[in-house]
């Protein structure tokens, strides 16, 4: 998996047994070279010529090949699940995410599942969020109200109501403050929210922000990505607050409050129900400042970060969650999609 942080791959190593009950065994990460971001970051923002984006592709599938083989590990591959590098998310216009498979299937002599938003997209879906079919798994288990929200580059909420597995974008994750971390200090993000803890919010900028961008106002299900959250929309509002004479400390924190003020206000405007408890997985939630914030605006829910009583670290619930679509495709099994992508139920993924 390789999320929209567009910071390098997570590889889960997983177990499924014949009644597709799930079991973690290991997990690796690979942070991609800074070349390869910069090649990566001038497809997403469609600045590349078209040789530029089918190299990449390759240079992306050798990349994952490469580094899986550097891993050790003696377990003989069934199949490999690969999601790619999103660098166009767009419905109803289309959806792309690069990383060739050919390399994984002629290193690895296993089926390789792959493309799994592009069928969804095509029939009216918005391909994303896909994770939640995964989700539903923990979520099962437990008959209070529990939200999953997984914050990456982008932010998306899993919940159950009356027996029925919803889900949506809830919109900016890290995206933002990533890029402000990596421009001001040269460092990928704000480990555990320690710079953005120095500062505060100025909540003018956040409201504005929120009360402006159209897609907040969209009914779920929906799904967004740098299309919507681009770094041209961020190099606006760094504008906004430079000309307000914000400090670098409270820049921070108000771009860190942003994704946490998105997060709760379309719980209260999408769910209109308040959540007993908050499991936090993705990037985001090993960042404590965000924790704390989502624990002062919602004093009602508990908000944990732990999957660790289903034996699952949080960190590995996004490539676990494309290694069981991957088991669904593979047992062409319908993926029930209405309520989470707006799609009608169908198979999702191509295998070589």
């Amino acid at each position: 998996m390789s999320g929209t942080s567009f910071d390098g791959v997570d590889y889960v190593l997983c177990q499924f047994n014949e009644d597709q009950s799930l079991k973690f065994k290991k997990q690796f990460y690979t942070r991609y070279p800074k070349k390869l971001i910069a090649k990566i970051q001038k497809v997403a923002q469609t600045k590349s010529q078209s040789s530029e984006l089918i190299e990449l592709h390759f240079e992306l599938g050798r990349f994952y090949s490469q580094s899986l083989k550097s891993f050790q590990f003696k377990e003989k591959l069934d199949f490999i699940a690969l999601h790619g590098q999103t660098v166009f998310h767009a419905p109803p216009l289309g959806t792309l995410q690069i990383g060739h498979p050919h390399p994984l299937k002629a290193e690895f002599k296993c089926p390789v599942v792959y493309d799994f938003r592009s069928l969804d997209v095509a029939q009216g879906g918005q391909g994303a969020p896909l994770a939640p079919f995964f989700h539903e798994y923990f979520l099962d288990q437990t008959e209070e109200l529990h939200f999953i929200q997984n914050i990456g580059g982008m932010s998306n909420v899993t919940y159950k109501t009356k027996g029925q597995l919803k889900a949506f974008d809830t919109g900016l994750g890290n995206a933002f403050i990533d890029f402000f971390m990596q421009e001001h200090f040269q460092k990928p993000f704000d480990k555990n929210g320690d710079f953005a803890q120095k500062g505060i919010p100025d909540y003018e900028f956040i409201e504005s922000f929120y009360s402006k961008e159209k897609y907040f106002k969209k009914k779920a299900p929906k799904s967004c990505g740098r299309e919507q959250f681009s770094h041209t929309v961020y190099k606006k509002l760094l504008q906004s607050m430079s000309k307000k004479k914000l400090s670098l400390e409270n820049k921070a924190a108000t771009l860190t409050e942003l994704i946490v003020y998105c997060i709760v206000n379309q719980y209260k405007e999408q769910i209109k129900k308040t959540p007993h408890q908050v499991i936090l997985c993705g990037g985001g939630a090993k960042n404590n400042y965000i924790k704390k914030r989502l624990q002062y605006h919602l004093p009602d829910s508990f908000i944990t970060t732990s999957f660790e009583a289903w034996g699952w670290p949080e960190t590995a619930l996004e490539a676990g969650a494309f290694a069981y679509l991957g088991l669904l495709r593979i047992n062409n099994q319908k993926l029930k999609l209405r309520h989470v992508t707006g799609g009608p139920n169908s198979v999702l993924g191509s295998i070589v």
